[in-house]
């Protein structure tokens, strides 16, 4: 295990405490030849978050105004994608965030995109990193949940009315949720946290449980870009009003409020409206399971295997 070095990940990540660090030690436990191919082997695990500081970023963004090769190191930065030192001869990227998968430096990635790239790419919504989808009772999952639980139903609580209208944290101030957030406001009185705000909140769940609705828009609107938005907006006692394109089928539509299938934001608003004014409504949307479909862990155990024995 002191053979996999991770580049570029954010600064909460655990390198010693993680899903990777799991999966390899699930593996050899499942056949222990594999212990021999990660001994042979140096691996590195890359991020999107590149880590070079602002002098480089910098100097590197004057080079780009006068070489092509500077220009396309650049280019490369902004979506993540950093060229890895020699000496690794396994290499895997992956993104948490909505970035297209890289080719060429890596063998094999992790994304958001749907299309496996001939073997090459595995698809990892954001929220399953969230829960026990390995089921091991790992110490670095960030809600101690299983995927079982996400198909059961949520009992409504008793003082849902009491409870205040909308909550929204927000970090990133992208212009669909802000204009949603002001059509929003005309209905009842929303509460915005995050650094947008200037007031940030350590547990969003246990907040959350003060309202009824969370908005959970994602930053992007692309196919299969799914983080753990609409996740905390469901444990936390909400209906999350959601924008984002699951086209992997793993959310329940009718869980969630999600502005993309509607034909325009003001449809969106009229059917908030109105679930917020019937208490029947509100309840059989509430009490829907978050899933409708597992993501597969012996599909990234497999992935995993094959990239580790070639």
């Amino acid at each position: 295990m002191t053979k996999i070095e991770f580049q570029n990940f954010p600064h909460d990540f655990n390198s010693a405490s993680n899903f990777i660090i799991d999966i390899f030690s699930e593996i050899t436990k499942r056949d222990a030849r594999f212990s021999n191919f990660i001994s042979d082997n140096t691996f590195l695990v890359s991020n999107c978050y590149t880590q070079k500081n602002l002098l480089k970023k910098a100097i590197n963004r004057i080079q780009a105004e006068f070489r092509q090769s500077a220009m396309t190191q650049w280019l490369q930065l902004q979506q993540g994608f950093e060229v890895p030192t020699e000496g690794y001869s396994k290499r895997l990227w992956m993104t948490f965030e909505n970035r297209r998968p890289v080719s060429g430096s890596f063998q094999r990635t992790l994304s958001f995109d749907l299309d496996d790239f001939s073997g090459s790419n595995l698809y990892l919504p954001l929220w399953a990193l969230y829960i026990d989808f390995l089921e091991n009772g790992a110490n670095w999952v960030r809600h101690q949940i299983r995927q079982e639980d996400l198909f059961g139903s949520r009992v409504l609580p008793d003082h849902f009315q009491e409870k205040k209208f909308l909550c929204a944290f927000i970090n990133n101030p992208e212009p669909t949720r802000i204009r949603a957030l002001l059509e929003l406001s005309k209905i009842g009185t929303v509460d915005i946290f995050g650094r947008y705000s200037g007031n940030y909140v350590k547990d969003k769940i246990e907040v959350s449980k003060n309202y009824r609705f969370s908005m959970c828009f994602e930053n992007d609107l692309y196919p299969g870009y799914v983080t753990e938005k609409p996740l905390e907006a469901w444990l936390g006692e909400t209906i999350p009003l959601y924008w984002g394109d699951d086209s992997g089928g793993y959310l329940n539509p009718n869980c969630l409020i999600n502005l993309k299938t509607f034909s325009n934001l003001n449809e969106f608003i009229n059917y908030v409206a109105l679930i917020n004014s019937s208490s029947e409504l509100y309840a059989r949307t509430y009490v829907e399971p978050f899933l409708r479909k597992k993501f597969d862990k012996e599909e990234l155990i497999s992935f995993f295997s094959q990239w580790i024995g070639e």
